[in-house]
């Protein structure tokens, strides 16, 4: 971790270094080496930095388990053929795949974004339910207040019932 008199610009280069996004303040500049740090953790110790992930992703029909196995190693064996295949850095970290395959790169960070956002969400739709509740709890009182404002108002005036004659109620 980087300590608290690290500056901002030594951070900004220590992420760039890493291959993370080096935009942010501080706070999301430490958080990112952080995170990247017990991720480098979490790496079995004999995995080599010389290798990457590689991903390719292909469509077939659904039938029985052997003929989808079939299609899927003939599916790869042309994607390996026709040399789809392309590098893409994602999260400072280097992927092989099909163009469909690196679009899944990623996509477990996305999900536990989503999942804090949605989390996020349902904390604030709390709030406001509370806020709901709350005002619910305050409309007969209101509504008391505004009736006995009305009658001081109507005090001393001339109140007719009937079309044409006086002033009418609440005016």
């Amino acid at each position: 971790m980087p300590p608290k008199s690290t500056k901002v610009g030594d951070l900004r280069k220590q992420c760039k270094s890493a291959g993370l996004d080096a935009t942010g303040d501080k706070a999301d500049l430490v958080k990112r080496l952080k995170r990247h740090k017990s991720r480098k953790e979490l790496l079995p110790e004999d995995q080599d930095d010389s290798k990457c992930d590689a991903l390719s992703v292909t469509k077939s029909e659904t039938s029985s388990e052997e003929e989808m196995q079939n299609e899927a190693k003939d599916a790869l064996g042309q994607v390996l053929q026709e040399k789809e295949l392309g590098v893409e850095k994602v999260r400072g970290e280097p992927f092989v795949g099909n163009r469909r395959g690196l679009g899944f790169t990623g996509l477990p960070d996305r999900v536990r974004a989503l999942g804090e956002r949605q989390s996020a969400l349902e904390d604030e739709v709390n709030l406001l339910c509370d806020d709901l509740s709350t005002l619910k709890l305050c409309v007969p009182e209101y509504s008391r207040v505004q009736c006995s404002q009305r009658a001081r108002l109507l005090v001393g005036r001339p109140i007719c019932r009937r079309p044409g004659q006086g002033r009418p109620l609440g005016k």
